[in-house]
């Protein structure tokens, strides 16, 4: 059992969504009836701290635990 680390079942779908970026995907639009070369990315994810943490790295544990107040400046 892996415990918190999420990168092993994160590792899949990093590599094709690498894939999709970098070389994309013959796609059908179905109004048009033509093919185009799909590109996709991840914008942004919702978690809750622990969650952020195992995702992104950040620390959320200490003073500086809020990105948003460490963003704004508020956190210093």
């Amino acid at each position: 059992m892996s415990g918190n680390d999420i990168d092993v079942y994160l590792q899949p779908l990093i590599k094709e969504l690498t894939e999709l970026w970098d070389y994309g995907i013959k796609t059908l639009d179905a109004s048009t009836k033509k093919t185009f070369n799909m590109r996709a990315a991840i914008m942004w994810t919702v978690s809750n701290f622990p969650g952020l943490e195992n995702l992104s790295g950040w620390n959320t544990y200490t003073t500086l635990a809020c990105p948003s107040c460490y963003y704004d400046g508020i956190g210093e």
